[in-house]
């Protein structure tokens, strides 16, 4: 099952690349470090909140890379940012009041499997990358693995936002 979403997008890709920099670095700026060292990817729905004009609940970045673990922790310890470890091994931060979770993996791919928008922001040289952002700007979200193992969880968020943004029509 494919479940599409109709709403009007008012940026453009710049502007939308603008403000998703823009809103990074200056609520969780530390990962920009990151980037400087190893592939940093923002995905998830923050890309979606922020293209709404509404606050992200949370920040999901992916390092591409299992050897930059050691590097995170070195530059989470450097700026003194308390961290927890989340349910994939990951780091779970609170960070100027924002949610953030920060993997490493050697996997892009099956993170996008987990991105309900197909949306992704390259850090490091802060471009807009998606597996559908035209079809998304033409023809609303739609799940782009209907046959994983979370599909209910993605359905009842896409249901969620329908419900929260309908009326953008």
């Amino acid at each position: 099952m494919v479940t599409l979403l109709k709403i009007k997008v008012k940026y453009n890709n710049e502007t939308l690349k603008t403000k998703l920099e823009t809103y990074i670095k200056n609520n969780f700026a530390v990962v920009y470090e990151i980037a400087s060292i190893a592939p940093v990817y923002l995905l998830g729905g923050a890309i979606r909140d922020l293209i709404m004009d509404k606050e992200p609940k949370d920040l999901d970045f992916i390092v591409l890379g299992m050897e930059y673990s050691k590097n995170i922790l070195k530059v989470l310890n450097k700026h003194k940012i308390y961290f927890t470890y989340n349910h994939f091994g990951g780091y779970r931060i609170n960070y100027n009041g924002v949610h953030v979770d920060l993997w490493a993996s050697n996997d892009l791919f099956s993170a996008v499997q987990y991105n309900v928008d197909g949306l992704f922001f390259y850090l490091n040289d802060n471009n807009l990358i998606s597996f559908s952002f035209d079809d998304f700007v033409k023809n609303g979200l739609k799940l782009i693995n209907p046959d994983n193992n979370i599909e209910k969880g993605r359905e009842k968020k896409l249901i969620q936002f329908e419900k929260d943004y309908g009326n953008l029509k």
